[in-house]
């Protein structure tokens, strides 16, 4: 199975159980499946300081956002 360019991302905040956890989803299978299918641009577009900056600050801020957890909303 081809993974999809965002799954670097999602591998760079943990994997898709730490990334379900920091987005305050019930279900890691849902950020499993977008390392096939990419990110949704509407959950880009809703933590545009997780997925829309550039590479090199999103690889400083991310053991940073681990840390903290993502509103509930």
């Amino acid at each position: 199975m081809k993974t999809h360019p965002d799954a670097q991302i999602i591998l760079r905040y943990g994997g898709a159980t730490a990334l379900a956890r920091m987005l305050g989803l019930s279900s890691p299978q849902r950020v499993q499946n977008w390392l096939v299918r990419g990110i949704p641009s509407r959950v880009k577009l809703e933590y545009p300081d997780l997925f829309l900056k550039t590479s090199e600050t999103n690889a400083a801020i991310a053991p940073a956002a681990i840390k903290k957890e993502a509103p509930h909303g």
